[in-house]
């Protein structure tokens, strides 16, 4: 199901949208409830009714359109409701304060001068609605009460901006409800606690024909909206990403281009599919609150959307093979760029390796690649083809929710399709998945099976390839039983569910309530570009969730101890109160509380209030709310979308207006016939941009409507203050426009700007942290995997899926981040772009090699994890020690600011503790010999398993055998000959090393995830090494005279 390919001059969603019948039926129907609007607006008795903000029926089909399931808009609709309630309320509350403090005098006072001033025959009624709206009833201490109101109630709604994004139109309506009882409340005398109806009405008869449209006009339910993107966006890449394995093996690892195309490909598809999980995952959490009709319920539908999230994620590791060569050819291009640190001993290893490695061609990748192509290709296929129809039958049933299927796929086929998979994947874990052990059979003695003596010193050489291979094996196997499982689950199901069916909510106010907390964003209809920022360093959020405990943890404070009293324990809530208030949402908040009293300012002063009103300078002062950015970079992008928005917009009402009006009062057919017409490609548009370009086309249908319904209000009603029609209503508003954007603008250096330059620097610390957690954690579990009775490979990847899905998240978070960052203004300098998203690539992809090891960890018998503890140099307590000190010593550099102390290389100091324990296990096992022991009791003894023998001490207890397993692994033969105590006793070493690969072991799965985790183990530390180089770069290092001349010299002394 690979996607068809699109027109190179178009965006891909703009060719699916075409292309796609559903993206056709929504726009419809949203058309549909459009065309209702502008018959409202242009019908002269609801126009009558609806009052002089006729056209706010526009503005809310512009913002909220009819484009997402029935249920989903409902619950939209009563989220935007209760906002626009809520804003109303807190301004009635600022009425009701606002008249028992105005001066009754004062009122006596203005009231006979505009008595007085009613010219003879003119209808008093008509001259005090005139004097309202020119001012002349203002009072100072009424008016700085909505001042005070209209501040706290613009700093809550702007909190909730920030702070909940699926709460955007809470925060929207409300602050518009809230600016129209604040800025003409204080020029009415007496209480107008139902002036907010003038939007209100309009605004509830367009939600009343939307709900009507999503019901009748090709409704949708939120479980076939969800189906068919799980299946379109997540599946088909995943099917595409398995078939892409095919290219994979049959390219040549020295066609560098070839390999970096195929490279980008894979991690394009996993971006790809990674993007359309989260979208899900978020919407997911709705599918309580509807009644659909289908064969699968809401709680069937989460079912399968969490199995495809577990496929998909399984899938990833597929690509680890062309990851990994493209990155390490990629990262030895940097490390050894001119400039960069000396790396004598791991230049040396290198050299070795290389050489060895050529001498053995059969050995290499470009040689196994073949082997590992045909050994794997009856399994990928049988894979391939069950995926297909497992695909094929879940968008069948998705299509066939009020029909009889007829194109679907036979139950029959499905299950032959999946006893085929079973059968291959048995096959290949018992025999073909070791096809690939054939040019390494004679590294083995054949009377033993024992490795050769003169293998060992090479061993690590001679295996470089087989691991890789073996990493693409282990990570297909895993693919395949993920598969099976699901595969297996869609033929339950089948069974299970024969019939379509009424499918009823069972958990609706729960899901009401989590949905609306939920901060991820998920896929709001009209977030404009405001994100939840991640915590900065200084919050108290931790990254991870932890076990409940019975007693409050408290963050460690350096300038405090542990809380020991009451007052301990108010003063830490109340710096915690203090962090959020001056945290970047607070200082978001407290700029949308001072922009609303800037802007509401001139409304109530006498010798503006007229002016204000007549030019409708409300319309500044909700651009200035909403031009607002939580980040400068942010601001920056808000500022031209919406004023190029504007202008559009500005540019179309114009040209709607003169073709359907002319000179005339304005015909109804032609205004509405005009307006649909070149309304529809921004609609289209509006309705299938991704949700962070759509700002720009909302902004051009608004300003359009705001256009068109103006001039017709001037045209057929009755106006205190005329706006004009035509050009005349859009000079006004982009005039309005520039005054909010420039106010917001001004504002944004106020208190202080807010950099996302240093958010990006602070995240990518704190995802430093996090890995280092996570990389403690899994050298915590394959030390209990190594102890364990049994294996439990699920309950192994629990315990690390919680940190995997937290990383992964502020990772998705970081995106728009960065987009902000770049757009910040370098006073000081061009910001960094390239480093830092290096950064963020890297740690991605240290996130993809933990998450191998995690894999391989779970599966890995107790046998098997000793042996890894024990024979690996990457293992080795001080080299773990040294990467936990790195990832602490870069996520403080980077943090702070402040430049790297020297360090050595992290591959010279692996080579350094490679060379180091190496030499010491030959000496060692040397002194065994010398004792008399022999090579049998070497391969017997319990320190084989890690296990300390019976009556021996406890710090040395298995030391030596120990040392003697590392060392059948890692002992070079050449460097012991430099070495006056062995001289001559290689042979002796080699006959003790023999046995810690015999022909019998690597035949198993075992050895194959084996291999696995020592792949993915040098991946994490070579990301780990890329980050020590991109770090360097960004912050600096210090310098010591002569360090780097010291380092070869120390490392030519002990070669």
């Amino acid at each position: 199901m690979a996607a068809r390919p699109g027109n190179k001059l178009a965006p891909p969603w703009l060719t699916d949208a075409v292309r796609s019948r559903r993206a056709w039926k929504t726009f419809v129907r949203v058309m549909c409830a459009t065309f209702v609007g502008f018959v409202l607006l242009v019908d002269q008795r609801t126009l009558i009714a609806f009052g002089n903000a006729a056209f706010f029926s526009l503005i809310a089909a512009a913002i909220l359109p009819p484009n997402m399931p029935t249920v989903i808009y409902i619950f939209a609709v009563l989220i935007t409701l209760i906002g626009l309630c809520t804003g109303w309320a807190w301004g009635v509350a600022a009425m009701a304060a606002a008249l028992q403090v105005r001066s009754s005098a004062r009122l006596e006072g203005a009231l006979r001068s505009v008595e007085s001033s009613i010219p003879a025959g003119e209808s008093a009624t008509t001259a005090l609605q005139l004097a309202v709206f020119e001012g002349a009833f203002l009072d100072p201490a009424s008016s700085a009460v909505f001042g005070v109101f209209i501040f706290f109630g613009g700093y809550f709604f702007g909190w909730a901006r920030a702070t909940k994004p699926k709460l955007i139109m809470f925060a929207l309506f409300g602050t518009i409800g809230l600016d129209v009882m604040c800025t003409y409340g204080p020029l009415f005398p007496t209480k107008q606690y139902t002036l907010l109806k003038i939007i209100i009405y309009p605004a509830l008869a367009q939600f009343g024909v939307a709900i009507a449209c999503t019901l009748f006009i090709f409704p949708q339910s939120l479980s076939h909206l969800l189906v068919g993107t799980l299946t379109a966006k997540v599946l088909a890449p995943t099917l595409q990403m398995l078939e892409l394995q095919a290219a994979v093996l049959s390219a040549n690892p020295a066609d560098k281009e070839a390999w970096t195309a195929l490279a980008d490909k894979a991690f394009a598809l996993r971006e790809m599919t990674a993007a359309a999980v989260g979208g899900i995952m978020g919407q997911k959490k709705m599918l309580q609150l509807e009644i659909t009709r289908g064969r699968l319920g809401p709680a069937e539908v989460g079912d399968v959307i969490d199995r495809a999230k577990d496929l998909a994620a399984r899938a990833f590791p597929l690509a680890s093979l062309v990851r990994i060569e493209e990155e390490a050819h990629q990262a030895r291009q940097n490390a050894y760029a001119e400039g960069h640190d000396p790396h004598p001993r791991a230049d040396k290893v290198l050299k070795e390796m290389e050489a060895h490695q050529a001498a053995a061609p059969a050995r290499s990748l470009e040689a196994l690649l073949p082997a590992l192509e045909v050994s794997t290709a009856e399994l990928r296929a049988a894979a391939t083809e069950t995926f297909k129809l497992s695909i094929e039958w879940l968008d069948d049933v998705n299509r066939s929710r009020w029909r009889r299927s007829k194109t679907g796929t036979s139950t029959d086929e499905r299950e032959a399709a999946l006893t085929r998979l079973r059968a291959v994947l048995v096959e290949f874990r018992a025999s073909k998945h070791f096809e690939l052990l054939a040019p390494f059979e004679d590294m083995f003695d054949p009377t033993n099976g024992h490795l050769r003596a003169a293998e060992l010193p090479h061993i690590t050489a001679s295996t470089r390839a087989l691991f890789r291979c073996y990493l693409f094996s282990s990570s297909l196997i895993n693919f395949a039983l993920a598969l099976d499982g699901f595969a297996a689950h869609l033929l339950a199901l089948d069974k299970a569910h024969r019939r379509a069916r009424a499918q009823w909510p069972t958990k609706f106010a729960r899901a009401v309530v989590r949905s609306a907390n939920d901060k991820s964003g998920g896929t709001n209809p009209v977030d404009l570009g405001v994100k939840g920022p991640t915590p900065d360093d200084d919050s108290e959020e931790t990254l991870v969730a932890h076990e409940p405990k019975k007693r409050k943890a408290y963050s460690m404070n350096p300038d405090a101890g542990p809380p020991t009293t009451i007052l301990h324990r108010v003063g830490r809530r109340l710096a915690s109160l203090w962090r959020h208030l001056a945290s970047n949402e607070g200082v978001f908040a407290l700029k949308y509380g001072l922009i609303s009293v800037a802007l509401f300012v001139p409304s109530v002063c006498p010798s503006s209030a007229h002016f204000y009103y007549a030019n409708k300078g409300l319309w500044a002062l909700i651009m200035g709310q909403f031009g607002l950015g939580v980040y400068t970079g942010e601001q920056v992008l808000n500022y031209g979308i919406r004023l190029a928005g504007t202008l559009s917009g500005c540019v179309l009402g114009i040209v709607i207006w003169y073709i359907g009006d002319a000179k005339g009062d304005g015909n109804p057919y032609g205004f509405v016939a005009a307006a649909m017409v070149f309304l529809a490609p921004f609609i289209f548009l509006r309705i299938n941009v991704p949700i962070q370009h759509m700002a720009f086309f909302l902004m051009t249908v608004v300003t359009a409507s705001l256009i068109l319904g103006y001039g017709w209000l001037d045209e057929h009603t009755v106006q205190a203050a005329s706006v004009g029609k035509g050009g005349d209503t859009a000079g006004r508003r982009a005039l309005l426009v520039l005054i909010g954007l420039t106010a917001a603008f001004l504002l944004m250096v106020f208190p202080r700007p807010t950099s996302a330059k240093a958010l990006v620097r602070k995240q990518l610390a704190r995802n430093m942290d996090a890995l280092s957690d996570l990389y403690g954690r899994e050298i915590t579990g394959l030390d209990e995997a190594s102890r364990a009775k049994t294996v439990d490979t699920e309950a192994r990847r629990q315990a690390f899926r919680t940190h995997f899905i937290a990383i992964f998240g502020r990772l998705q978070g970081m995106k728009p981040h960065l987009k902000y960052a770049q757009l910040e203004p370098g006073l000081s300098g061009p910001w960094p772009k390239k480093l830092y998203n290096e950064l963020y690539a890297v740690q991605n992809q240290m996130l993809g090699a933990l998450a191998v090891l995690a894999t391989s960890i779970s599966a890995l018998e107790p046998e098997w994890a000793t042996r890894l503890m024990t024979r690996s140099d990457l293992l080795q307590p001080a080299f773990i020690a040294d990467c936990l000190a790195l990832f602490s010593i870069l996520q403080n550099a980077l943090r702070t600011g402040l430049p790297l102390p020297p360090a050595m290389p992290l591959f010279e100091r692996l080579a350094y503790h490679h060379q180091r324990g190496r030499l010491h296990a030959a000496s060692e096992a040397l002194a065994r010999l010398e004792r008399g022991a022999s090579c049998e009791t070497a391969a017997d003894s319990p320190a084989m398993n890690g296990e300390p023998r019976a009556g021996s001490d406890k710090g040395a207890s298995g030391n030596a055998e120990t040392q003697v397993e590392r060392a059948r692994e890692h002992a070079d033969a050449s460097e012991a000959a430099d070495v006056g105590v062995l001289v001559g006793r290689e042979k002796q070493v080699a006959k003790v090393l023999a046995g810690t690969l015999t022909w019998q072991n690597v035949q198993t799965e075992q050895f194959a995830i084996f291999a696995t985790a020592i792949v993915a183990l040098v991946h994490v530390t070579a990301e780990l090494a890329e980050m020590q180089r991109i770090v360097g770069a960004l912050v600096g290092s210090r310098s010591i005279d002569g360090y780097d001349r010291m380092q070869e010299r120390w490392a030519a002394d002990e070669g």
